[in-house]
This record gives C-alpha cells, structure tokens and sequence, in this order.
C-alpha cells in the first residue's frame, strides 16, 4: 500500500512540472512533405514554433490547424485555404490564408501574398499583450506582392499539405513585421 501511494505521489508531482519552453530557442524543422503536422519560421529574427501551454484538461484549443476545401455559398465559391498556428508562451500567431480561389491549388507553384481580398493569398502576424482579454495587440497583415507561398506537396487523397513561405506585412501603423523561412508539413481538414 504504501509503494502504490508513493508512485501515485511521484506520478502527481512529475505530473504538475510545468513546461516552460516556449519555442524560440529551438530550431526549425525540417522541410518534409510527409504530413508530420510541423511550422515553423522566424518573426523579426526570432524562432517561431507553434506550442501549447500546459493548462486545463478542459483547454481544447489547437496551436496548429489546417482546413482546405472547396466552399460553395449562396453568392460565393471557391477553394478556401486556412492555416493558422499560435504560441501560447509568446502569445504570437501566424496565419495564411485564400478566400474564394479561382482555381485549387497546385503542387510546385509559388504564389505572391496579397491583400485581403477573395482570390488572394494574404498572411497575418498578431500578438496578443493581455491573455486575461485576448485583445490582439499587433496585428500585422500582408500587401500586395509581399511574400511567396510554395506549394511542394498537395495530396488530395492524404490530405497532406506542405511548403515553405516568406512575408513582410505591416500594422496600422506602418511598423513593418518580417517573418522569413516559414516551412509547414501538414494534415488538413476538410470542411463543408
């Protein structure tokens, strides 16, 4: 009895070790198109890897998420591309993303980050200075001709996406954000 509490003891307190790295000192991954569910790029210089805090068994909200699909709406249609990763540490978040495109997307092609607009692919930085509110403090977005997006791999029937990426975007204020050697292999998620 007592060595089953005592494991239980050892298992508890192993158990509340908080991790604390929050992913800047780690190196990118690999470039991969094998669907390994990997981001990573640098903001300012700085690493970028999406992590999870460890927190509530109740907290069900992802780091890192891919959707691509083809939506079809009452006046809109078109494949939606959605990627979005965030660091509960840092509190930064990168997104890319294409609304409404003309045509679906193809292994081996770069395309130029853009404005907001259906058609396009733009990319966004945010960083969030308050987690009690989740008010986004910064929140930087591409322009026209900012950045590329490689596509290297899009396997349909894996739902595999991967590729590298590059962009420069700016706040409201014109402060200008650079997020360079951007990589991603990951599993999306069909939505309908």
């Amino acid at each position: 009895m007592k060595k089953a509490f005592l494991l239980l003891l050892i298992t508890l307190l192993f158990g509340c070790i908080k991790d604390d790295d929050d992913g800047t000192n780690d190196s990118l991954p690999e470039i991969t198109q094998d669907g390994k569910n990997t981001f990573g790029c640098t903001i300012n210089g700085e690493v970028f890897i999406p992590k999870k805090e460890q927190g509530s068994i109740f907290d069900s909200s992802e780091v890192l998420e891919a959707k691509y699909y083809y939506e079809h709406y009452y006046t809109a249609e078109g494949y939606t591309l959605n990627i979005s990763s965030y660091n509960d540490f840092t509190r930064k978040g990168i997104y890319i993303f294409l609304s409404q495109g003309a045509e679906q997307l193809q292994e081996n092609m770069t395309y130029d980050f853009q404005e907001y607009s259906p058609n396009n692919i733009n990319g966004r930085f945010t960083w969030i200075n308050d987690p009690n509110t989740q008010n986004s403090q910064g929140e930087y977005y591409t322009q026209a001709n900012s950045g590329e997006l490689n596509i290297i791999k899009l396997d349909t029937v894996n739902k595999i996406i991967s590729g590298i990426f590059w962009f420069d975007a700016i706040d409201y204020y014109g402060n200008p954000a650079e997020i360079r050697d951007g990589r991603f292999d990951l599993i999306y998620e069909e939505q309908y």
